[in-house]
């Protein structure tokens, strides 16, 4: 009798564990893409976020979806927004903000039909690292970009198919929440490396 009780909570363990993942991918089909980051503060996992990649908004940008969900995947808001083509780096969080920080760009990670569209597109191409600031009630409050000083070309070459970080950045992004003020920001392109620092305020420090 032991063994049956014992059986039957691994198959609800179990069955919870599928309910949660499929919880957070349960929208992914044609044209649509959802990946999970982990919510950090202080090296301590604070809870979970899913960035979802909608249908095309217009000829430049997409739709896309931020859920926020506790350690236990239970859902705390959603936020919807549209931008240029975005790759999701880092999440951290501090004093009641949540802070995102992409790849952007406006060549890289879009497919081109026709090759003349594409090498009008790559004239006017660049990359950027653009940081969101989203308070507990779900409202992006501030924004950051810094333009990157990358071979574009090369980058959209080499990324054709795959994600706008596939290999671009000399130095990845990196992020980590700072106590009790904001978030600072490490990376390098092809000139220099750059320590950035914020207040939650989305203002430099």
């Amino acid at each position: 009798m032991k063994k049956l009780y014992l059986a039957i909570a691994l198959v609800l363990i179990a069955v919870q564990h599928i309910h949660a993942q499929t919880k957070v991918f349960k929208e992914v089909s044609d044209g649509i893409s959802t990946e999970l980051k982990t919510i950090m503060q202080d090296g301590t996992l604070v809870g979970y976020l899913s960035f979802t990649e909608l249908e095309r908004a217009d000829k430049d940008s997409f739709n896309y979806k931020i859920t926020i969900m506790d350690e236990n995947l239970n859902d705390l808001g959603i936020v919807n927004f549209k931008e240029l083509k975005l790759d999701l780096q880092r999440v951290s969080f501090e004093k009641d903000t949540l802070c995102l920080a992409y790849l952007k760009s406006n060549v890289v990670g879009y497919d081109f039909k026709k090759r003349s569209e594409r090498n009008a597109s790559l004239k006017d191409g660049f990359m950027s690292v653009f940081a969101q600031f989203i308070s507990l009630d779900g409202k992006i409050t501030h924004t950051f970009e810094k333009k990157l000083n990358v071979n574009i070309r090369f980058v959209f070459d080499n990324t054709r198919y795959g994600r706008i970080g596939d290999g671009t950045l000399k130095v990845p992004v990196q992020m980590k929440n700072l106590k009790d003020l904001g978030f600072a920001f490490y990376f390098g392109d092809n000139e220099r490396n750059y320590l950035l620092a914020y207040n939650t305020q989305g203002q430099p420090l």
